[in-house]
């Protein structure tokens, strides 16, 4: 009877470490479901493996306070607020087409120039790209705060909510189900992306652009420094949004020029930054600076 009892206790503590991996530990396993379960939703949206995998891994292995930061125009939406997209307007599009700026905006425009604004803006643009983004918001001088949001407020919910990127609300709703604090940092003016909010989940006052100097209610024709474009963005994360953490920082934005030193900063955080759906040269430029590319199918280049 000893020597049967002998034999059987090798089986029995096997036995008791095979149930105590299973029973007493289920975290872990729950774990290894969770990473499954979000790259599998990210991958059913359009994301690469390589992007969902590291993605969910972020979210379920991150230690502490995870914190995502998008642009706006072409990164959440395919298109652009203050300029339009393939087939819809912008809203400061629209104003200069039905001569509606006030004329404190005028006033920033050289009167030689006055009857071709925008493309006064966009020959400007293609010289000295970052000064032309820096005037182009002036000319709303003039303008109420309430006059702009309510603005805003119909054109997204008129052209710009049909345009949000399908892949980008998948990968949103997993944030928020991690707790993962979120921000947008656009290179358009404040006041016109807010509305974002209402469809996007993200908190009014986590929607960041280019403010805008202001007399009282009124917009002023001149911008608060610096603006939210290129290393610009970077000073919004570090001034306003502040990472608790700066290793669990996720950056998603499509401009090369525009969004990539927020996107380098937070690789050399040793976070996640992600360039979407950009064209062959700054698809090389990109991994050539250890960014992670990202085609969406639903993206439309205008």
């Amino acid at each position: 009877m000893q020597k049967h009892c002998f034999l059987q206790l090798p089986l029995l503590i096997t036995l008791s470490l095979f149930m105590s991996f299973f029973i007493s530990d289920p975290p872990l396993l729950a774990q290894v479901s969770d990473l499954e379960r979000v790259s599998n939703k990210l991958l059913q949206a359009g994301w690469t493996k390589d992007n969902a995998d590291l993605i969910a891994g972020k979210l379920v292995n991150g230690k502490g306070e995870i914190c995502a930061v998008f642009d706006h125009d072409g990164t959440l939406m395919n298109g652009d607020v203050t300029e339009g997209g393939a087939g819809f307007p912008g809203i400061v599009q629209d104003l200069i087409s039905h001569n509606m700026l006030k004329e404190s905006g005028k006033s920033k425009v050289p009167p030689e120039q006055i009857n071709r604004i925008w493309e006064y803006y966009f020959e400007w643009r293609e010289k000295e790209q970052f000064k032309a983004y820096a005037w182009f918001p002036t000319i709303l001088g003039g303008f109420s705060k309430e006059e702009l949001l309510k603005l805003a407020k119909e054109y997204y919910e008129k052209y710009y909510s049909k345009h949000l990127f399908p892949e980008m609300i998948t990968l949103l709703t997993l944030l928020r189900e991690f707790h993962v604090r979120i921000y947008i940092v656009s290179a358009s003016t404040d006041i016109l992306v807010k509305p974002a909010a209402d469809y996007l989940g993200i908190p009014a006052e986590n929607i960041l652009g280019i403010r805008m100097k202001m007399n009282g209610n009124i917009v002023l024709p001149e911008i608060e420094t610096p603006p939210s474009f290129a290393q610009g963005k970077v000073y919004y994360i570090q001034k306003f949004i502040k990472p608790a953490v700066e290793s669990n920082l996720l950056v998603f934005g499509d401009s090369y020029s525009n969004d990539g030193p927020m996107i380098r900063y937070a690789l050399r955080q040793g976070g996640i930054g992600v360039l979407l759906n950009p064209n062959p040269e700054f698809t090389s430029k990109g991994i050539r600076d250890g960014m992670h590319i990202q085609r969406f199918a639903s993206f439309k280049r205008e």
